[in-house]
């Protein structure tokens, strides 16, 4: 397995994984969740699926761990603009099979590869773990008591 870290022109950092041999590998963009990172629980599974013949990113979005923007600003648009991006540099990796790109994301990144998938046709599959139906509502803090205590005892 070859593993480069780069930065992109956007100022997003990502790590490349690609399996050994001189074929066209699958792409699997590992997408990370809210406050999360591309180098805490990521590797794991990136490797994982490196070692099983796809070639993967895991990266961090703007505004998080070593990409540049500002720190922490959190914009579903933006992010999922970032997982474009990402995929637009993978696409001239000369080792990337680009008939064959999937997302898999966690938590926020599960919403977020929804999205991406619906703008870009090149994105042939996704895996959503721990994804949710309603951010605002957790976010904002609408929901009713009841539920607030179902989601979150105290």
């Amino acid at each position: 397995m070859k593993i480069t870290d780069h930065k992109l022109p956007e100022g997003i950092a990502l790590t490349f994984r690609v399996p050994e041999g001189n074929i066209k590998h699958p792409l699997i963009l590992l997408c990370h969740g809210f406050c999360g990172i591309r180098n805490v629980l990521l590797p794991s599974f990136a490797n994982a699926f490196t070692e099983a013949g796809f070639a993967t990113i895991t990266f961090d979005y703007r505004g998080f761990g070593e990409s540049e923007g500002e720190r922490g600003r959190l914009v579903p648009a933006m992010q999922t603009e970032d997982i474009i991006s990402v995929i637009n540099w993978a696409e001239k990796q000369v080792c990337i099979d680009n008939q064959r790109i999937g997302l898999w994301g966690t938590s926020l990144g599960g919403c977020h590869v929804f999205n991406a998938a619906a703008q870009d046709k090149r994105v042939k599959s996704i895996v959503s773990q721990l994804a949710f139906a309603d951010g605002e509502v957790l976010v904002t803090g609408e929901m009713n008591e009841l539920r607030k205590l179902l989601f979150c005892p105290r």
